[in-house]
């Protein structure tokens, strides 16, 4: 009997002795949806305009922060700050794909026309009508100066630009 129990021992530590070790999975990092997807702050990376052309701004390095419905462009004071510049209120349509986003600042422009009109050829209505995709940490937005909103995720128009920005990784 002890024989037999001793066996069987040996037979399952000899079986499972160079059995694989389980691979333990890494957690991945929920994607995030939504309005969520497009929240932080993002270093622009560059600016086009239709026919491939790239866009100078001014010289130092941009950002945009994304908190809530408010989006601010910033860019570096010099010092490992950033300043904060003009920001805009963000209006976002997720139930469309790719998903529709608009920036407009309500009381911009308000004066006699009482923000209906912004000069000859401007429409009242939001600063910029455009398309957002999140791929990873990489923000693409595709949009159109007071114009119609642009078809695809590249810009095919006059007055159609595209920024691609890269998430900043918090230290």
């Amino acid at each position: 009997m002890k024989a037999r129990i001793l066996l069987a021992v040996l037979v399952f530590v000899g079986a499972t002795a160079f059995a694989p070790v389980p691979f333990v999975k890494e957690k991945k990092k929920p994607e995030l949806k939504g309005a969520d997807a497009i929240q932080g702050l993002w270093l622009v990376k560059s600016r086009e305009r239709a026919a491939g052309g790239v866009l100078k701004g001014l010289p130092g390095t941009q950002y945009v922060r994304i908190e809530g419905t408010t989006w601010t462009f910033m860019r570096d004071d010099g010092m490992g700050g950033r300043q904060p510049g003009v920001s805009y209120e963000i209006k976002l349509d997720t139930t469309k794909s790719p998903a529709w986003l608009d920036l407009d600042r309500p009381n911009f422009g308000a004066g006699k026309a009482g923000g209906k009109a912004f000069g000859k050829g401007f429409a009242g209505g939001p600063y910029m009508v455009g398309l957002v995709e999140v791929s990873g940490d990489t923000l693409r937005f595709v949009y159109a100066l007071r114009g119609e909103r642009p078809a695809g995720m590249k810009p095919t128009a006059l007055r159609e630009y595209l920024y691609t920005m890269e998430r900043v990784k918090k230290p």
